[in-house]
């Protein structure tokens, strides 16, 4: 009951969070302004999270496993690399839907001001990573990827260069489509590694 009690409480700060940030950022959000639209108190916040910014974290790698909880495109019947551009493409098109530019912004905001380090950035969590290491080392075995690099390193290249899409994303001022350029990038990212 305690259990089911607290996580009850971390919702609803999330959801009141996410609300505020969404209408003023996150550097314009105060913690008090979190617990009172949460109808909380501050020390009930604290016991919960030690800043603003690791709720943040935590809200966007909740979304990690969204992500994958509500994943239901079947990838079997493709060849590796339309494997692995699938996944990017639907991450971006989750991300653009679900996450938004806003947040995304905030996020990067707070991982470069000196308050917090970033626990990790959007399309990192483990999940997203092994399953790109996966698909790299099946396409390896395959001779569609060069066997140089190890599947490790092509899967770190792939999420900085994610990460470098998602930053023009938040910077383009809606210019730039995330799920079309983004994905259009990544492709060329993929035929890259195939043709070396």
């Amino acid at each position: 009951m305690r259990h089911k009690k607290s996580l009850e409480t971390k919702c609803r700060i999330s959801q009141c969070a996410l609300d505020l940030f969404a209408q003023s950022g996150i550097m314009d959000i105060s913690v008090e302004e979190i617990t009172e639209k949460a109808q909380i108190s501050k020390p009930t916040f604290y016991y919960h999270y030690s800043s603003k910014y690791e709720l943040l974290n935590e809200m966007i790698h909740r979304y990690d496993d969204e992500f994958y909880g509500n994943s239901s495109v079947s990838f079997e019947s493709r060849s590796v690399e339309m494997q692995l551009c699938d996944l990017l493409e639907k991450g971006f098109v989750f991300i653009q839907a679900k996450i938004g530019v806003r947040l995304i912004r905030e996020f990067y905001q707070s991982g470069l001001s000196d308050r917090t380090p970033l626990q990790g950035m959007p399309f990192d969590g483990n999940r997203i990573f092994h399953e790109i290491v996966t698909l790299v080392e099946e396409a390896q075995a395959q001779g569609m990827f060069p066997p140089e690099r190890s599947a490790r390193q092509i899967a770190e290249y792939t999420l900085c260069a994610v990460n470098g899409i998602l930053y023009t994303w938040c910077a383009s001022d809606n210019s730039f489509d995330l799920v079309t350029n983004g994905t259009a990038c990544l492709e060329l990212l993929i035929k890259g590694i195939c043709a070396t």
